[in-house]
């Protein structure tokens, strides 16, 4: 008996070995055609990760599967062959970068209105050293006038990618030919990857996601407040709503105007605001920036049961409203690595590098260096 069942295993086993010799022959014709659009995404600037045609890819091979029995495993396979696809075309992608950046420096760059003080070009010349990347970043001060015109002629002049400040986050939208999702709902624009077609996206949404984490790891924000209604306050509020959020407060100095902006959203005056209960209270206004640092939004008194409080702000590290919550014992965090995040996240789209919680770190860490300096 004994030789028996060992004969059938052989038998089997060299049955699965002849399929697997089949397999590889087909993996390796679906990497030539993967090496073939990795030099296409390359060329025209396109990102490697395509998740609505992933999605498609495996509803296609769930239709194929025959027994219902296999279906879990056999799209587990294919999920690895993907992730594969991706490791490999990254790879070859980023090859190709480090070659080109080698004779010609990768131009990138911030467009707004007045950018004195930008912070920017630091963060992207350490990310830029710390992997290795012959880039640069240029403050690039424009008129509305000019920005018509502005993504063509960047392009002709090397630039593979742009971030935008205010005043032109929603303006620059017009001038583009495909807008992320989260960009659309958050209404502003603040990456463009420069390519075959001029597309945007918005990394504030992910930048604050990164900075809720870090203060709040693994937590589920229920019931957030959020103080202001101007433009930092969409990512914010677009971000706590992809969350689950089941209750947001929008704090304003005109709750009607507030509510008509977001509506099905709870608005309240400034002076009938409490955070008691609150997961989360989030400061997106300028109040308390440097040069008025005796300033909070908030008295101290309308802090009292918050659980959390971040400050957009980063200059300086720790406003009056921080204090006053640091004062009382609540855990709260400035706008300092939600800068740095979002800036990352472009980085992300332009190279196809992931973020890095280590390049955060690491970058905090020397902006600290030249804050504690100043």
């Amino acid at each position: 008996m004994d030789e028996l069942v060992r004969a059938l295993f052989d038998e089997l086993r060299n049955r699965i070995d002849a399929i697997d010799r089949n397999m590889v022959h087909l993996v390796e014709e679906r990497m030539q055609v993967v090496t073939r659009i990795s030099e296409l995404k390359a060329k025209h600037g396109i990102a490697v990760l395509d998740a609505e045609r992933e999605k498609n890819v495996l509803q296609n091979i769930r239709r194929s599967v025959q027994d219902d029995a296999f279906e879990a495993y056999i799209l587990q396979v294919f999920e690895g062959i993907m992730a594969a696809s991706r490791g490999y075309q990254q790879q070859r992608i980023s090859a190709a970068a480090a070659l080109a950046a080698a004779v010609h420096p990768a131009r990138y760059g911030l467009i707004g209105a007045k950018l004195g003080h930008s912070r920017s070009p630091e963060i992207h010349d350490i990310w830029f050293r710390r992997h290795g990347i012959n880039g640069t970043y240029d403050l690039l001060e424009k008129n509305p006038d000019e920005l018509a015109g502005l993504l063509p002629e960047l392009k002709a002049h090397g630039f593979r990618g742009i971030n935008v400040t205010i005043p032109y986050k929603s303006h620059i939208m017009r001038h583009l030919e495909e807008i992320s999702p989260e960009a659309l709902r958050i209404g502003a624009v603040n990456t463009i990857a420069i390519g075959e077609k001029m597309i945007g996206y918005n990394t504030d949404y992910a930048g604050f996601g990164r900075l809720v984490e870090s203060i709040l790891p693994g937590k589920c924000v229920r019931k957030a407040a959020v103080l202001g209604t101007g433009g930092s306050s969409h990512a914010v509020i677009t971000w706590l709503e992809d969350q689950g959020a089941e209750e947001i407060t929008l704090v304003s100095r005109d709750p009607d105007e507030a509510s008509l902006k977001w509506p099905g959203l709870h608005a309240v005056g400034y002076e009938d605001f409490s955070a008691s209960g609150c997961d989360l209270l989030v400061n997106t206004t300028p109040v308390g920036m440097f040069l008025h640092l005796d300033a909070s939004p908030l008295q101290a008194r309308q802090l009292e049961g918050a659980g959390c409080v971040i400050d957009l702000i980063y200059n300086p590290l720790e406003t009056r409203l921080m204090q006053e919550a640091s004062r009382m014992g609540i855990p709260c965090a400035n706008g300092l690595l939600m800068l740095v995040a979002q800036a990352l996240e472009a980085q992300a789209i332009w190279q196809g590098i992931p973020y890095d919680p280590a390049d955060a770190e690491a970058i905090l860490g020397k902006m600290s260096v030249v804050e504690a300096a100043g």
